[in-house]
């Protein structure tokens, strides 16, 4: 790997920022997965109090 003074100051930012988003994105799809499936479960429970 060859370091430029300047390569060397910009690339652990645009890391760090891509690394954060990265793990927004994951912790948002998985909370939006459990909510859908906690969504269902409440449906269906309605559905079958209904009938």
């Amino acid at each position: 790997m060859r370091f430029t003074s300047d390569k060397y100051e910009t690339q652990p930012s645009v890391d760090v920022l891509q690394s954060s988003r990265k793990q927004t994105i994951v912790i948002f799809s998985i909370s939006y997965i459990r909510i859908k499936k906690l969504l269902m479960i409440l449906f269906i429970r309605l559905q079958i109090v209904k009938n």
